[in-house]
């Protein structure tokens, strides 16, 4: 519910579906300014997974559930601290792509650099995002 107060992108008409893939039991949206990764895997992981991505800045993760404050084993702290490049290829019927750690059973939303200006993160408990 929080990250809909600042973001407002339930009600956001731009959304796409990037990836449905049964037998990864992945499904990767976009909606408003967000990117939505769901792995709904119950053992598999995937390292540098491309994810197609419509915007061509680096992107940082917002959310995710394996987080520790949600009682998940923290194995996604580095994309909290770090970017994912986009790469300027297109991807899945997009045009740039990012490759990122996709832990089982997990959930995350990323935001492009080029879209945090936009709002105001401090609501979400973020000091800043560089």
């Amino acid at each position: 519910n929080n990250l809909d107060e600042v973001f407002h992108f339930l009600p956001d008409n731009r959304q796409y579906v990037t990836l449905k893939h049964e037998g990864d039991k992945l499904l990767v949206f976009e909606k408003g300014d967000l990117l939505f990764i769901f792995n709904f895997h119950p053992y598999q992981s995937f390292d540098n997974y491309r994810i197609g991505t419509l915007w061509g800045t680096p992107h940082k993760i917002l959310l995710d559930s394996d987080e520790s404050r949600f009682f998940g084993k923290s194995r996604l702290t580095y994309g909290h601290e770090h970017t994912f490049p986009a790469i300027h290829e297109s991807w899945m019927n997009r045009p740039n792509y990012i490759q990122l750690y996709i832990p089982s059973r997990t959930c995350m939303v990323l935001i492009a650099e080029e879209n945090i200006d936009k709002y105001d993160l401090t609501k979400l408990g973020f000091k800043a995002i560089d």
